[in-house]
């Protein structure tokens, strides 16, 4: 299994990965809960509402794929000193377009409300990755 590679404006300047896992997965529906739970399991200790919406975000961006790209999928869990990054890779090639863009990508719009930075970076002939980043806070027993 390769190291994720993160799209150059996920990791914010100056941080550092200090941990990464990842999971490939189907286009099933029933791989939504499965990404979920693997969110959950490889992020470290944040605070209830933070966790939540990570594991909420992840969702989403996989059920995005499920839906639309409808292709094998990688999910990555990347943790830095300040950050978790979430990243979803599809081997779509033919949609340029952001999911927001679409009928039904409310999902999109969600992100970019809660998430800290989030993006989509297509690669010639290999998909694209969403991702989203947000600010890793510890919880009061951390």
């Amino acid at each position: 299994m390769t190291l994720l590679t993160l799209p150059a404006d996920a990791l914010p300047q100056g941080d550092t990965v200090q941990s990464e896992h990842q999971l490939e997965l189907d286009p099933v529906p029933r791989v939504v809960s499965v990404a979920r739970d693997f969110v959950r399991q490889h992020t470290p200790a944040l605070d209830d509402d933070t966790h939540e919406t990570v594991v909420l975000l992840t969702s989403e961006l996989v059920t995005n794929v499920v839906i639309h790209a409808r292709t094998a999928l990688r999910v990555g869990v990347s943790v830095t000193r300040g950050s978790v990054i979430v990243t979803v890779h599809d081997l779509d090639v033919g949609n340029e377009e952001l999911p927001g863009n679409r009928e039904g990508g409310r999902g999109w719009l969600l992100i970019e409300a809660l998430a800290e930075a989030s993006g989509m970076h297509h690669t010639a002939g290999d998909g694209k990755t969403a991702w989203f980043r947000v600010q890793r806070t510890q919880t009061a027993a951390s």
